[in-house]
């Protein structure tokens, strides 16, 4: 995945790229598609993230909390962004604040900060 970048501009070029030009494999079991002008990334017939046009991100897990979810998260945040599980639970971390948020479904994560889901 990582060859075809993690910004918005980056994945919509990787897509645009394709034969299909609105859908393109960028990992293993792993498809990005367009969906107007978000781009939605599915991992195993889940929609795991949406990248917006501002190059905020909204993770789901679709119930899948497992190893290779969080890796598919991890390629596709920010720096300084990454999820990690501690004691079963899962967190997100800004690596240059030292902040972390509890993870939940639907979190929102822009450039600078993470919002829980609905606020």
């Amino acid at each position: 995945m990582m060859e075809c970048g993690n910004s918005y501009k980056d994945l919509k070029n990787y897509i645009a790229g394709g034969s299909s030009k609105t859908v393109r494999k960028i990992d293993n079991n792993t498809v990005a598609r367009m969906s107007g002008d978000d781009i939605v990334i599915m991992f195993q017939y889940t929609d795991i993230c949406i990248v917006y046009p501002n190059n905020s991100r909204r993770l789901y897990t679709g119930g899948w909390y497992t190893h290779t979810t969080k890796d598919r998260f991890n390629k596709l945040l920010p720096w300084p962004f990454s999820v990690f599980q501690k004691a079963g639970t899962w967190y997100i971390r800004n690596h240059i604040t030292k902040e972390q948020w509890n993870f939940t479904d639907g979190v929102l994560v822009t450039s600078d900060i993470v919002l829980e889901r609905g606020k």
